[in-house]
């Protein structure tokens, strides 16, 4: 039997300790590396569309009075107006057609072999001056500045260096026109052409047209009867101006 009243020891559990002596653990600080990767950038420019806002323009409406334009015309300056005048056309089928020759070295020739067109022409030969040229003259040339000359030729028996020529007199003696040298300007048996244009500013500068009265002539220079020259087919223009 258990006395009564007995008083049982009491047992207290302990609690926890609470212990003041505390150890600090040591801390490792790592440093974490930092990698700074950049992001890309991506620039997007935003496109600018400009409309222009409308403009309402009203325009005052002006009563001007216009100012009369005199026009004054700038004057007209023409060209000088040419004449062209026909002075000859000869090819010998009616004869001298008022050619003259003055010697033995000259005929009308009827070897038509020689003729550019017809059956005549004119036959120069050797060098003896004015017995080996026909002349014409010609009259009221004041009014002519100008002249040009065409014929054909046809050369038989001419030497290297001779030659023939076409000459004028202005009434103060006779002036070379032009000359043909065989082997320079022509071949033997052969037609050839020729033109010449005579201005009479080249015979007297000051002087504006030819005197009145001119002379034409045909002369050859070649070496004897044997070289010759036939002559053909002339026709002489004038011109004024």
């Amino acid at each position: 039997s258990t006395p009564a009243n007995t008083t049982m020891p009491s047992r207290s559990t302990p609690g926890p300790v609470n212990n003041t002596s505390s150890t600090t653990a040591p801390t490792y600080s790592t440093p974490v590396p930092t990698i700074s990767t950049p992001a890309p950038t991506v620039s997007t420019s935003t496109p600018t569309v400009s409309t222009p806002a409308p403009t309402n323009s009203t325009s005052t409406p002006t009563n001007s009075t216009p100012t009369p334009t005199v026009s004054t015309p700038a004057p007209t300056v023409s060209a000088p107006t040419t004449t062209e005048t026909l002075l000859e056309d000869t090819n010998f089928e009616t004869g001298w057609e008022g050619w003259v020759d003055v010697g033995n070295d000259v005929r009308i020739s009827n070897f038509n072999q020689y003729c550019q067109s017809g059956q005549y022409c004119i036959r120069l030969r050797d060098n003896s001056g004015e017995k080996s040229s026909i002349t014409k003259q010609f009259e009221g040339m004041d009014r002519y500045s100008k002249l040009k000359v065409d014929f054909d030729y046809y050369s038989r028996g001419m030497h290297d260096g001779n030659d023939f020529f076409l000459e004028i007199n202005n009434g103060n003696g006779w002036l070379l026109a032009e000359d043909w040298i065989t082997g320079t300007d022509f071949e033997n048996n052969r037609f050839s052409e020729a033109t010449v244009q005579i201005l009479s500013a080249d015979i007297y500068p000051s002087v504006p047209t030819f005197n009145p009265t001119i002379k034409l002539r045909f002369r050859c220079d070649a070496k004897d009867n044997d070289t010759r020259i036939y002559i053909d087919d002339i026709t002489i223009w004038g011109y004024s101006y």
